[in-house]
């Protein structure tokens, strides 16, 4: 009697081979597009916290330029637009807001608006 040797034949393990490289270069692509959406979100997150943190500056009176570049974030622009808000009521009400954008125009332009109470000067 012939003893028959059990095992796998070259062709199921290419085919196993090929399936799990394909599996392998699947969650690898996943887990790129993972890193690349986080690193995104960090940016824009301290983007958002830079133009909160200059907004506040300019609305408090601490730095009066209209005009910029983050210290903390190298390439993006700032710049500070102010308009007249008119109610019947109240005067000296502005609109303050603030765009910023990356200098080399990569980046999507970003803008926050605060309103803004400043009394008239009384003599």
């Amino acid at each position: 009697m012939r003893s028959v040797k059990r095992g796998f034949t070259l062709i199921e393990v290419i085919v196993a081979l090929a399936i799990c490289s394909g599996a392998l270069l699947m969650l690898a692509s996943v887990s790129n597009e993972s890193l690349r959406r986080s690193v995104h979100a960090r940016q824009q997150a301290m983007l958002n916290e830079a133009c909160r943190n200059r907004l506040a500056e300019y609305a408090c009176g601490a730095d009066p330029d209209r005009e910029g570049e983050f210290s903390d974030l190298p390439g993006w622009r700032w710049q500070v637009q102010i308009e007249a808000v008119p109610m019947d009521d109240i005067s000296g009400l502005e609109r303050v807001t603030l765009s910023a954008w990356a200098s080399d125009g990569s980046g999507p332009e970003r803008r926050m608006a605060v309103l803004r109470y400043r009394p008239e000067e009384r003599p």
